[in-house]
């Protein structure tokens, strides 16, 4: 990996991992959750549910911008020590939550917000601590991603099963709180400690204070304006947004779909669950294989893969059929999530990382937002 790296950036990675794995992706349980929502609140229309699930999916992008002020002004262990903390704090209010419309700020927005500022601060800690093969790094801590699309979907359906959907939520809100212990692990680096000492220098001159804060802050927006300045960017968060969208749908929708067309809810889940296995396996396997090929070139194939192999999905009725497409969406998906991370890297480098990459995801949470109300409505 390089003589430079640190022992103590392996428990980094540990700790990115786990976070990724327990509170930044339980997104990806969006769907079972959204077909109990379905059955505790069938008075409601499906468009608001539909609305409720895209939210909370869309957090986890569109607090992307809200985790770069925290991690820019503070520092990344502040940021996922917090998502832990809204996690827990959103899950625990829906248990007590009977109001429909009340699931939009416990559940969608504060619960949300948890992920976001998990998975943003997770991947940030990365770019920090590792500076040579950081698509191998990446991978490695993003197959916790897909280990969550493995265990989480069956696991919420045998808690909502065991234990009600309230009681489901209390679990899971406990389950995100273990990102507060994961991110104290993560102690700032030069990077955030010199951001840190440009805000809080004090000084006895109160005007001189004044004007060395105003300066650092005239700095940052300053290079945030100048990222809209490069096309580059503009590229990559077209494709986000465009890739959110359909994701997201796919994520929510998935399980109903299946539920349709024959399959029970345990099975629904369990056939998601292969998403997952072919997820763990395309995200270290890209990640390790990263430097020897032109990233935006693969990034773009394998989401081209992935969109024919959807078109596909209406004529797989049977449960063999079901399983391979879960499996092929997985392993071209999941890889693309690293190349995503990578491509942030070679576009802007570490200074403005943490401030492009919370901008990107920000843009990928407006299409999480909008991608199953308007796939709903068609």
């Amino acid at each position: 990996m390089g003589a430079d790296i640190q022992p103590y950036a392996w428990l980094i990675l540990f700790a990115a991992f786990m976070g990724l794995f327990l509170n930044s992706s339980l997104n990806y349980s969006s769907g079972v959750i959204h077909v109990a929502l379905l059955q505790k609140y069938p008075e409601e229309d499906v468009t608001n549910i539909a609305w409720l699930g895209s939210l909370f999916s869309c957090m986890f992008a569109f607090t992307g911008i809200l985790a770069s002020v925290i991690i820019n002004t503070f520092n990344v262990r502040v940021c996922v020590m917090a998502s832990g903390i809204f996690t827990v704090v959103g899950f625990t209010m829906s248990y007590f939550v009977q109001d429909f419309k009340l699931l939009f700020l416990t559940y969608g927005l504060i619960g949300g917000c948890g992920q976001g500022l998990c998975h943003t601060g997770c991947l940030v800690s990365l770019g920090y601590y590792f500076k040579e093969k950081i698509g191998m790094v990446s991978g490695i801590a993003l197959s916790g991603c897909g280990l969550c699309m493995f265990v989480f979907p069956p696991l919420t359906q045998f808690l909502f099963d065991t234990y009600g959907i309230n009681g489901a939520f209390l679990i899971l809100g406990g389950i995100g709180f273990q990102a507060t212990m994961l991110g104290s692990l993560m102690t700032p680096t030069k990077y955030e400690k010199h951001t840190s000492r440009r805000l809080c220098r004090k000084s006895h001159d109160g005007n001189k204070d004044y004007l060395i804060k105003k300066k650092s802050v005239h700095q940052t927006a300053g290079s945030g304006l100048a990222l809209f300045r490069s096309f580059s960017v503009w590229g990559l968060m077209i494709s986000t947004f465009c890739f959110s969208m359909a994701l997201s749908t796919v994520y929510l929708l998935l399980p109903e779909y299946f539920i349709h067309h024959g399959s029970s809810k345990q099975e629904a889940a369990l056939v998601l669950s292969v998403c997952g296995v072919t997820g763990i396996i395309s995200r270290v396997m890209v990640g390790f294989l990263s430097s020897s090929f032109d990233v935006s070139v693969v990034y773009s194939t394998l989401f081209g893969i992935t969109a024919t192999v959807t078109l596909c999905l209406k004529v797989m009725t049977s449960l063999a059929s079901k399983m391979t497409y879960t499996a092929m969406f997985g392993m071209y998906v999941g890889g693309c999530w690293v190349l995503h991370y990578n491509l942030v890297v070679e576009c802007v480098g570490l200074d403005q990382l943490s401030t492009c990459y919370g901008l990107v995801m920000m843009i990928g949470g407006i299409g999480y937002l909008v991608g199953p109300p308007i796939a709903g409505k068609v």
